[in-house]
This record gives structure tokens, sequence and C-alpha cells, in this order.
């Protein structure tokens, strides 16, 4: 599961705007819950904005996050495909032809 910035930071806060289905599934062991960078990089903008507060650093409240609540980082790679668009990559998804 791909975790996008507001609903990771709305589950790991105990924020009540996820419905109880999308917590469920966060808490759930048997789901992989990816994290990508651009989270990190939203994150760390929101937080220099002032426009979301922290008790730590956005670096460490990221690696805290990854760490205690098992999160794979989810990288954003360059598609090496000609005329192939930059894409968000794993290795179990291949690059195919860009998006029309």
């Amino acid at each position: 599961m791909l975790l996008d910035t507001h609903t990771l930071l709305w589950i790991v806060t105990d924020d009540p705007r996820p419905l109880a289905n999308a917590r469920k599934t966060f808490l759930d062991a048997g789901n992989e819950l990816l994290f990508s960078a651009v989270v990190g990089f939203e994150i760390a903008v929101k937080y220099s904005l002032g426009k979301l507060k922290l008790a730590e650093s956005p670096r460490a409240f990221i690696d805290n996050r990854i760490r205690n609540n098992a999160l794979t980082p989810f990288p954003i790679m360059r598609c090496a495909s000609p005329g192939c668009p930059f894409i968000i990559a794993t290795p179990s998804i291949a690059c195919s032809s860009p998006r029309r």
C-alpha cells in the first residue's frame, strides 16, 4: 500500500480523519506499507513553511516513522526507456511505455 502524505500524517498522529478501514489496513501487519520519497519532501516543505508542527526535525520524524511503522522506502527513479518520463519505480514494477 503506497501511503500519501496526508494519510501517513493522520494515521501516525491519531487524527480522526482516516476512515476506520484505512486505519485497519495500515495496522495490518500483512500489508507492505510503501513510503515515497515525495512524502518526505512534502513533510519537509510543510514544516519549513510552518504548516506542520513536529516535536522533532523532519528528518528525525521521517526516519522514526519508517523504522517504527515498518515502512518500505519507495524511491523515485528515472525510467531507462527512451522517451519515458520520470516515474516512481521499485524492483517489482517494470518500466513500460509512457502514459499518454
